[in-house]
């Protein structure tokens, strides 16, 4: 009698039969096939092609080594490319993070409305970057522009915004601010709410004022927020495309071709996808010695 219940009780009594294990092993299998041929497979291919003088219209794909990286490296004009894609993405980055800090701590004290406000504010990360885009070729329009008809109304002579330098990369800059003010906000906005009010109340009984709250409470507390924000922000800076593309194509005189933007008119433009899928991996080496730097920063300011 102990016996037969003790057998009933083995596990494997209870296991799944080959049909259920089937039934389970079926979309689990499926799910890797797709990370594998939908990342992993073109990373490794682009990899490759990088080490290849490969034309897309079925050119040499003989095997060249560093080639490839050695002659973008060697090209003035990728340096500079460089130089625009670190001034857009450090200025997309600190003034977009520097906002959305400040307009979630002026929302962060408000009772009533705060909902609104960051629907309001979060209005344009909703929109396409083609609406956005066009909207701002509209608006800083050199002869019919919003913007130049404000400044003719004040006496002030209008400008043609994304035709000069630098006014052509300030105008990119500003405008990824605009589009990403919403998204920052809202995230600086939930990492507010989690301060508890006890230390302001303190620093208050102590006689401190809103600036020295901010500086020695607020931002401390959300350090965290702000290694986050620079990393993504970063990212997403280094890797623009959409929005260069659409209002100056990388003029005038190349002052605002960023990275991105190189790497299309190699790969689709010129179809010289060896040297595309070369830069790329440049592009990927600076935003990963950028992200070490960032997190190693973030790791000392801990131990301290």
């Amino acid at each position: 009698m102990l016996k037969s219940i003790l057998a009933r009780l083995r596990p494997q009594h209870y296991g799944l039969r080959w049909n259920q294990k089937v039934f389970i092993a079926i979309p689990v299998v499926l799910v890797i096939a797709h990370v594998i041929f939908e990342s992993y497979y073109p990373v490794a291919q682009s990899l490759y092609m990088s080490f290849h003088d490969w034309h897309l219209l079925g050119g040499r794909k003989a095997f060249v080594g560093l080639s490839n990286y050695q002659r973008q490296l060697t090209d003035p004009l990728i340096w500079k490319i460089i130089r625009n894609t670190v001034v857009y993405a450090f200025g997309a980055t600190f003034g977009g993070i520097a906002l959305g800090f400040a307009v979630a701590v002026i929302m962060q004290p408000l009772r009533g409305g705060s909902s609104f406000f960051r629907v309001v504010y979060y209005l344009p990360a909703m929109s396409h970057a083609v609406a956005n885009a066009t909207m701002w070729i509209w608006l800083l329009q050199p002869r019919f522009g919003l913007l130049n008809a404000a400044l003719r109304t004040a006496g002030l002579p209008g400008r043609r915004w994304l035709s000069e330098i630098p006014l052509a990369m300030v105008s990119l800059i500003i405008m990824s601010w605009w589009g990403g003010l919403g998204g920052s906000t809202v995230i600086f906005y939930a990492g507010l709410k989690g301060i508890p009010q006890a230390l302001y109340e303190a620093a208050m009984i102590d006689g401190a004022g809103a600036l020295q709250q901010v500086r020695y409470i607020t931002i401390p507390m959300i350090s965290p927020v702000f290694t986050f924000m620079m990393v993504t922000g970063l990212m997403g800076g280094f890797s623009s495309f959409m929005s260069v593309y659409l209002t100056t194509g990388g003029g005038p005189l190349d002052s605002t071709r960023v990275l991105g933007l190189e790497i299309y008119t190699l790969a689709f433009h010129r179809l010289w996808m060896g040297q595309a899928t070369s830069l790329a991996f440049i592009l990927f080496a600076i935003v990963f010695a950028l992200t070490l730097v960032q997190l190693r920063l973030r790791r000392a300011s801990w131990e301290l």
